[in-house]
């Protein structure tokens, strides 16, 4: 149905990723300032199913953020629970309502918290910089090559964080094609939070 997973587009966009990186690695440019895809193989399964191989130990970047965000609501630092702000999304989404009034509520009453991963990635100050220019080149780097192909749903559930090397990782690629890009601009290219 609409949004499932599909094996097969999952395989063909890490293999459109991995052309990518070579297209990347081949550039000066892109070389020297250290710019790539992280790109694991997908084992087709059946028509729903795969196994990514080759991604090493990432964590999911929903999970940390609802650790993280659960511990600030429980110290006072977020006024609203992650319930309570999925309520309000779905409460704005069911009237038909303003989902930019539930944006500002939301944004209000929570903190952000990824900046804290990459604090807890570094053990110097020299190290959390060299560690925000990684992440920030691998998200600019997924970000543009996934928006060409116009891979859609880029949720914090479709994407990994490596705390070894301070990148990130986007998962289920099955979704290209469905976004724009230049294979038709549907949607906007990108979606910056605070996060």
């Amino acid at each position: 149905g609409e949004g499932a997973y599909d094996a097969q587009r999952e395989a063909a966009a890490l293999r459109y990723f991995s052309e990518a990186n070579r297209l990347l690695a081949a550039d000066a440019h892109a070389a020297r300032r250290g710019l790539r895809l992280r790109v694991g193989g997908a084992v087709p399964l059946g028509p729903h199913l795969a196994v990514l191989q080759g991604l090493g130990a990432l964590s999911s970047m929903a999970s940390w953020l609802r650790r993280e965000h659960a511990a600030a609501h429980a110290v006072g630092a977020d006024a609203l629970s992650q319930d309570e702000c999925a309520k309000l999304f779905a409460a704005a989404g069911k009237r038909g309502g303003d989902i930019a009034d539930a944006w500002a509520k939301v944004m209000s009453g929570t903190t952000p918290q990824l900046s804290r991963w990459l604090l807890r990635a570094a053990a110097n100050p020299a190290d959390w910089l060299n560690a925000r220019s990684r992440f920030a080149r691998s998200l600019a780097a997924a970000s543009a090559a996934g928006w060409a192909v116009g891979l859609v749903e880029r949720s914090p559930r479709a994407l990994l964080l490596d705390r070894a090397r301070a990148e990130i990782v986007h998962v289920d690629a099955s979704a290209i094609g469905g976004g724009g890009g230049v294979l038709g601009a549907r949607a906007p290219p990108f979606r910056l939070t605070r996060e």
